[in-house]
């Protein structure tokens, strides 16, 4: 659903304010009915299989996976839309529009789409989870399902982060021994620097996150309080 938002919004807003491959309407809007199709199928699976979910007012552990899976993908959606907002600006910065359509403005479009739909959902899911998180710390902060959630986004995003910093390092040194260090290779670094920064706030926010709670034990199943055995009348038993 997320992506084909994307896709039907980003085609919109390249007909309006970028630079369409095309000037008949009819070509540059002619997957349009796909995206929307898929996304009107992909809201309806969501919405069905969001009401299967539990409703007791006990929260429980199938209910965290749903939350912190949809903020894990529109996180991660978000987290590519500013990606491409950085290489939008080395786009531009160094005069070069390889990305998305003719010119570094269908790049910056298509980052805004992924972040005006992703992030509204994000931030849903997020601050309902955060606010839960501090009126009940104990139960929030011991799941291991957010303990999961946690370790995963600021463990591979560390793993990515360092990944794009040796791609800058091997491509900066190209530059350098191959004597054409500029504006060039800055352009070769775009894509790296984009990932490296985007991926690098993720991980850095979560793990700050972590470490505020790394001392809170992990409960992986509720302690038992009163056992109440029901049998018949017998003082053997």
């Amino acid at each position: 659903a997320i992506v084909s938002l994307s896709v039907s919004l980003y085609q919109v807003l390249v007909w309006n304010f970028g630079e369409p491959a095309t000037q008949k309407i009819a070509e540059h809007f002619a997957s349009i009915p796909q995206s929307v199709a898929v996304a009107c199928a992909g809201l309806l699976f969501w919405w069905y299989h969001r009401t299967l979910l539990p409703t007791q007012s006990v929260r429980t552990d199938i209910q965290r996976t749903y939350e912190y899976l949809m903020s894990a993908i529109s996180l991660i959606a978000s987290a590519i839309g500013i990606s491409i907002v950085i290489v939008a600006i080395i786009e531009a910065l160094t005069e070069q529009a390889k990305l998305s359509g003719p010119g570094a403005i269908n790049t910056l479009i298509g980052a805004a789409t992924v972040i005006i739909i992703a992030g509204p959902v994000w931030w849903h899911f997020w601050s309902r989870i955060q606010k839960i998180s501090k009126t009940e710390p104990e139960s929030e902060h011991g799941s291991p399902v957010r303990r999961t959630y946690l370790f995963l986004l600021f463990g591979v995003g560390g793993i990515v982060s360092i990944i794009s910093l040796i791609t800058i390092v091997v491509q900066l040194f190209d530059g350098i021994l191959a004597s054409n260090l500029g504006a060039n290779t800055l352009s070769e670094m775009r894509f790296a620097i984009g990932i490296l920064l985007s991926t690098g706030i993720v991980a850095g926010y979560h793990w700050e996150i972590y470490r505020h709670e790394k001392d809170v034990e992990v409960s992986f199943a509720p302690a038992v309080i009163n056992v109440l055995l029901v049998g018949p009348t017998s003082p053997e038993l």
